[in-house]
């Protein structure tokens, strides 16, 4: 209708459209706006369909992820562990003694075992031992025997990095 207006507002007084000219610049106008709505009508309707194949696979993808969420976990097969290395195991104490590494030191022997049979179970093999010092009895976990310092302060070196364990001191014969 605005184009309609300006065409016409460009029309000198003597120019005047008849009715019959009115009539088919109307219809002229009529028919470029079907065109024109009808132009749109096919551009919403493509992006309706755009929207529709995305809810529809987003649907789905939600639907796969409620199932998934429903069925409980299958159990996780374990691999089998993998084989640990031999400790290395201090050699048999000398008869003249030897180098001892002290693990740890509990004011009770129950602390000692407890800390002993973790150790045990990852294959360390340690000694309990009771130590008196300063009149007050301690319970040390300890490895004996070894020939020299050097090889003492190694497995202290081991155990902490395979067990964490800091603090553990070596003790001379």
């Amino acid at each position: 209708q605005q184009a309609l207006a300006e065409r016409m507002a460009h029309l000198q007084p003597g120019d005047a459209p008849g009715p019959d000219q009115r009539l088919a610049a109307l219809q002229a106008e009529a028919a470029a706006q079907q065109q024109s709505l009808a132009a749109l009508r096919q551009q919403l309707e493509w992006a309706l369909e755009k929207v529709d194949t995305s809810l529809g696979q987003f649907d789905a993808r939600l639907q796969q992820l409620e199932q998934r969420a429903r069925t409980p976990a299958a159990p996780v097969a374990k691999a089998a562990p993998a084989a640990k290395p031999a400790p290395a195991a201090p050699p048999a104490a000398a008869a003249s003694g030897g180098f001892t590494v002290v693990v740890a030191s509990f004011p009770t022997r129950a602390q000692a075992e407890q800390s002993l049979a973790a150790l045990a179970k990852a294959g360390e093999p340690l000694r309990l031992r009771a130590a008196v010092v300063d009149g007050k009895t301690w319970y040390r976990v300890q490895a004996e025997g070894f020939a020299d310092r050097a090889a003492a302060q190694a497995y202290a070196r081991r155990l902490a990095s395979r067990h964490g364990i800091g603090g553990a001191w070596v003790a001379s014969p």
